[in-house]
């Protein structure tokens, strides 16, 4: 489960992870917006173990910045909602207005219910609960991108 600070750091800098034969196999370029920087390590070693490029930023600011210098690049962000700063709904409301198009899977401590509700008219494609297991991340973000 995500984020535990200590088995989080260690998996994010071990060597040892190795894809197996039945892994999910990712294509295209992923985004993970998240302050803590463990959920951020781990969660681009997985994209990278399972394909994919990952861009990261730890902030709604860093973010902006990401989607305008990669237009047309980023398939799916990977948004935390709740951070100190640019909040995820203030960043995803920043892209929207720009006519940015991102599919954005919004990550939150938060119940579905209420970050849906939160999240209404900003166009998400998913939701998926913090802490979350690593294999129902990678079998969500399979699902969005077919």
């Amino acid at each position: 489960m995500l984020p535990a600070s200590k088995s989080v750091a260690a998996v994010a800098l071990s060597p040892t992870i190795e894809p197996s034969s039945k892994r999910i196999v990712l294509q295209g370029t992923f985004l993970v917006v998240d302050d803590e920087d463990a959920v951020r390590k781990v969660t681009a070693a997985v994209r990278r173990v399972h394909g994919g490029t990952v861009l990261e930023a730890s902030d709604g600011t860093e973010a902006l910045r990401l989607c305008a210098e990669h237009t047309g690049e980023i398939d799916l962000i990977l948004l935390d909602l709740t951070r100190p700063g640019l909040s995820g709904e203030e960043t995803l409301r920043r892209l929207r207005m720009l006519n940015h198009p991102h599919r954005v899977l919004v990550m939150s401590g938060y119940s579905e219910q209420e970050t849906k509700q939160r999240c209404a008219d900003l166009g998400t494609v998913g939701f998926i609960a913090k802490p979350f297991d690593l294999e129902e991340l990678l079998g969500q973000v399979k699902s969005l991108l077919g």
